[in-house]
């Protein structure tokens, strides 16, 4: 694909992880500040792959520490309204396959 200036543009994905129908589209950023770009990112990619496809977005914030609130309000209403799942605390992080297990079965009305 070209941009608007005929430049080639590639769009990859972090993980994707399949199981029957339901695909989970993970993007991982391990970053100082969480932008509503990479929540629309993964929204729309996942998007181009029909109405079982699931964006999830997987994050460590630095300074998490300093700064305990680690996702704004605006950020978190952003993923929200376009039904990205997050995964971002060190615990969650840790017990990444668990939490994935969780977000399937509550998707899957099982819990």
């Amino acid at each position: 694909a070209l941009d608007s200036k005929g430049a080639d543009v590639f769009n990859e994905f972090d993980l994707i992880l399949v199981k029957g129908f339901r695909s989970y589209f993970v993007e991982c950023k391990a970053v100082r500040l969480l932008e509503q770009n990479y929540v629309t990112k993964i929204r729309s990619l996942s998007d181009n792959f029909g109405a079982y496809a699931m964006p999830v977005m997987v994050t460590h914030l630095y300074d998490e520490d300093v700064y305990p609130t680690v996702i704004n309000d605006d950020i978190r209403d952003r993923m929200d309204e376009l039904d990205v799942s997050v995964i971002y605390s060190k615990a969650e992080i840790n017990n990444v396959g668990e939490k994935l297990r969780e977000l399937d079965l509550k998707r899957i009305g099982m819990l």
